[in-house]
This record gives C-alpha cells, sequence and structure tokens, in this order.
C-alpha cells in the first residue's frame, strides 16, 4: 500500500512543472506577439509622420504659349477715318508659334475714357488649326484679350462689307471698374481665304450704328502684304466693292457740333468732299 500510494503522490507532482513550463511558454509566445505588434504600430506611424521624398512630388509643367508678341511689328493695315483717327492708337501683332498664323490687333480710344473705342483683330491664319468656335464665344474671348467682359447681347444679324457678310449684334461691354459700352461686336471669315476679322466698336454713350461700321469697314486698306500674294489679291479684288456713299469721301456730321460715331440710329447724311 505504500508502495502505491508514494507511485501516486509521485505521479501528480512530477506532472506540475510539466504544466508550468507549457503556461510559461504560451505567455512568452503571447509577450512576443504584442512587442511586434507593437513596434509594427510605432514603425506605421513614424512612416506616416515621416514627409514625402523629393522625388515624389511632382509639378505639371506650364503649357508652352501658342502665340508669340512681335516687337515693333511693321504695320500690315491702316484705317483712315477723320472721326477714328482723333482717337489714342495702339497697333500690337503676334505670331503663330508652330502654324505661322499673324493677328493684326488695331486699337483706338479706351473702353475707359467715356469715349469712342475701337478693337479690330485681323487674323491671317496659317498651317495652324484654327477654332470654329461659335460667335458669342469668340467674342467673349477677343473681351477678355481687351480686358473687358460681355455683360449682356442680342442676336447676332448680318452686315454686308466690301469683304463679304459679316456678324453684328448689339451688346454691352463690361470694363473691370464696372462702367458699361454700348457696342457693336463682329465677326466675318473670308470665303475665298483664310482670313478673319473680329472685334467691337463702341459709340461713347450711344451705341455705333450698322451704316457707319459698314463705312470703318470700307476705309480698311491693306499697307503691304509682303511675298502674300493671296492677301494682296483679297484686299485687290475688296477694292472693286467699295461703298460710293464711304469710299473717296470725309465723313462729315450734318451739324458741326455731333460726330457720326455719336449718333443713336443712323449717321448723318455724307458730304462727299476731296480729300
Amino acid at each position: 500500500m505504500r508502495f502505491s500510494s508514494k507511485a501516486r503522490y509521485g505521479s501528480l507532482n512530477f506532472s506540475q512543472p510539466a504544466e508550468r513550463a507549457s503556461r510559461f511558454r504560451w505567455r512568452l509566445a503571447g509577450l512576443a506577439l504584442a512587442t511586434l505588434a507593437c513596434g509594427l504600430g510605432l514603425a506605421l506611424l513614424a512612416e506616416a509622420d515621416a514627409p514625402l521624398p523629393s522625388a515624389h512630388v511632382e509639378q505639371a509643367a506650364a503649357p508652352a504659349p501658342s502665340w508669340t508678341q512681335i516687337n515693333r511689328p511693321f504695320e500690315l493695315y491702316g484705317l483712315e477715318v477723320p472721326e477714328v483717327a482723333k482717337l489714342s492708337k495702339s497697333y500690337e501683332a503676334r505670331r503663330h508659334v508652330t502654324g505661322g498664323g499673324r493677328q493684326d490687333i488695331l486699337t483706338f480710344g479706351s473702353p475707359t475714357s467715356g469715349g469712342a473705342y475701337f478693337r479690330l483683330v485681323l487674323y491671317r491664319l496659317g498651317d495652324e488649326e484654327a477654332q470654329n468656335a461659335p460667335f458669342f464665344v469668340e467674342l467673349a474671348r477677343r473681351a477678355a484679350d481687351g480686358g473687358l467682359a460681355i455683360a449682356k447681347s442680342q442676336a447676332a444679324v448680318p452686315l454686308a462689307t466690301r469683304f463679304g457678310d459679316a456678324e453684328i449684334a448689339d451688346l454691352s461691354l463690361a470694363s473691370a471698374d464696372g462702367g458699361a459700352l454700348a457696342c457693336l461686336g463682329f465677326r466675318m471669315d473670308a470665303r475665298t481665304l483664310p482670313w478673319r476679322m473680329t472685334g467691337f466698336a463702341c459709340g461713347g454713350s450711344n451705341p455705333l450704328s450698322r451704316p457707319a461700321l459698314s463705312c470703318i469697314f470700307d476705309r480698311l486698306d491693306l499697307h503691304s502684304a509682303g511675298e502674300d500674294r493671296a492677301l494682296a489679291k483679297f484686299f485687290a479684288d475688296a477694292e472693286l466693292r467699295r461703298n460710293p456713299a464711304c469710299a473717296g469721301t470725309r465723313l462729315t456730321p450734318a451739324s458741326a457740333h455731333a460726330a457720326w460715331l455719336d449718333e443713336k440710329d443712323t449717321p448723318p447724311p455724307l458730304k462727299l468732299s476731296k480729300h
């Protein structure tokens, strides 16, 4: 009996160290996993707080300009109208970088002066692909080029000129200082030549009349086409279609104190006189 009892208790005594060792190994494994998770979390936080390498920061390159300004351009076009000639004048020109087209911009007066204002863009297209924008979209772009915006406008109607039919619309131009100009916006695409004419004609406090605008177009001349024979022929053909009421005459108002640019509806009768 002693032997069996001693053997039983001895068996119990040998199992306790093995159980404690097993629990110790599990605890050690859990502690190792917790330490590993903590270290991984700290590494992720450190990576999140670290600044991005410079190689990851990229800036988009600015698009190359489509047009380049021509310094001191030769004035290809001239506009000889006495009432317009009294205004301040600027002449700009720019060349398309890839296509070679040229835009000549004639500006008379100032949109903030309260008087007459006339801006004409003459575009001789080159090999570049021209945008066929709707009438008011193109006029809005032209207005933005001059620091203006179209406040309101009416529907465009045709107007016959010696260069062909133009689109004309009554509109109001707004300047940055809050002023507004009553103007005529116009655009014309030549049928026989890739050549365009767009711009604005403003008569100061009163809108410019359509007959007066037609006479302004009639006085537009080409000083020199250089080697552009097609442009020279285009103007030569248009010379045969001058309006007898405008060509070769001085646009003199009926009364000495009124200018035809300020007439509300129609210009006064033209008095024919030699230059």
